[in-house]
């Protein structure tokens, strides 16, 4: 699965619920409108679960300037 720059979160939200009627075993459940899919709330990430520490520090990351180099590189 991939999503690009014009995936929006209602296309994500889709996705998981696609996959949450699965595991319920819900088949062919209609998806929420994107009338009430505007209205619904996020709750934020918990603080337990959100990084405290620096990832990608590391010099090889510090010296790519663009991801078409980073894939080059890699």
């Amino acid at each position: 699965m991939s999503f690009d720059e014009i995936t929006g979160i209602y296309d994500l939200a889709q996705v998981i619920e696609i996959f949450a009627n699965l595991k319920k075993k819900k088949i062919g459940q209609q998806f929420m409108p994107i009338e009430e899919f505007e209205k619904r709330v996020y709750s934020p990430v918990p603080a337990e679960l959100k990084r405290k520490s620096k990832y990608m520090d590391e010099d090889q990351f510090k010296m790519k300037y663009s991801e078409t180099n980073m894939m080059r590189y890699i």
